[in-house]
C-alpha cells in the first residue's frame, strides 16, 4: 500500500500570486491527487512489466486507487503482489525441451491439469531444471493427493511444483523509486489544474 500526502502550505505557496479562491485551490488539489494516483499506478505497472518481461495486462488488475473527496489530503494506492501465473503472460506451448510462455522458457516443465480443472505449468521437484526462482511455491504436490484427478497420467512425475512469476520484490523496488518522483509530479499537475480553474473555468 502506498500513500501520497502533501503539505497544504506548499500548495498555497504555489498558488500565491494567482489570486485563486480557496474553492479553486481545493478543486485543483483534488484533481491533482486523483491524476497523480493514476500516473503512479501506470508508471509502476509499465516498469514492473518491463523488468519482468510480461505484458502490462498480466498485472493490470493488481492496482486499486482510493476515492479522493474534495477535502482529502491524500490518495492511497493498493498493489497486489502475489505471484503471476504464466497463463496470464501468454499462451503456453509444450515442446520437447519444456514449456514456453511469451518470452519465458521453462525447461523440463510440462502442462497438466493436476489438482485443478485448468491447465498449469509444472515441473518435477527432482528435475535438474527445477529452480525455486521459477517455481516459488511453498507447497509440493504428491501423487495420491485427494485433489489429483490425473495421477494415472502424471503419477510418475511426482512430487511436482507449479510455475509462477514472483513480482513482490520488483513491485516494492519500482514503487519506492516512483514514489520519490511523485512529489514533484503532483506539484506539476496541481499548478496545471489551478491554472485551469482560474484562467479557463473561472473565466467561462
Amino acid at each position: 500500500m502506498i500513500e501520497f500526502d502533501f503539505d497544504n502550505a506548499r500548495l498555497e505557496a504555489a498558488a500565491e500570486g494567482l489570486n485563486g479562491t480557496r474553492e479553486q485551490i481545493e478543486a485543483a488539489r483534488t484533481r491533482a491527487l486523483r491524476k497523480t494516483g493514476k500516473r503512479f499506478s501506470t508508471a509502476v505497472k509499465r516498469e514492473v512489466a518491463k523488468r519482468e518481461r510480461m505484458p502490462q495486462k498480466a498485472i493490470a488488475d493488481r492496482f486499486f486507487i482510493s476515492r479522493v473527496a474534495r477535502d482529502d489530503d491524500e490518495v492511497t494506492i493498493w498493489i497486489g503482489t502475489f505471484d503471476v501465473d504464466p497463463f496470464s503472460i501468454g499462451k503456453p506451448s509444450q515442446g520437447a525441451a519444456g514449456v514456453k510462455v511469451g518470452r519465458r522458457s521453462y525447461q523440463g516443465a510440462f502442462l497438466g491439469t493436476i489438482y485443478t480443472a485448468r491447465e498449469k505449468v509444472w515441473i518435477r521437484l527432482r528435475s535438474p531444471h527445477y529452480s525455486p526462482e521459477l517455481y516459488p511455491t511453498r507447497k509440493q504436490h504428491h501423487s495420491g493427493y485427494r485433489g489429483d484427478l490425473s495421477a494415472g497420467e502424471f503419477g510418475h512425475r511426482f512430487p511436482v511444483v507449479k510455475a509462477a512469476v514472483p513480482i513482490d520484490e520488483t513491485v516494492k523496488a519500482v514503487a519506492a523509486q516512483k514514489e520519490d518522483e511523485m512529489g514533484e509530479e503532483f506539484m506539476k499537475i496541481f499548478k496545471q489544474e489551478l491554472n485551469y480553474e482560474i484562467f479557463i473555468k473561472g473565466m467561462a
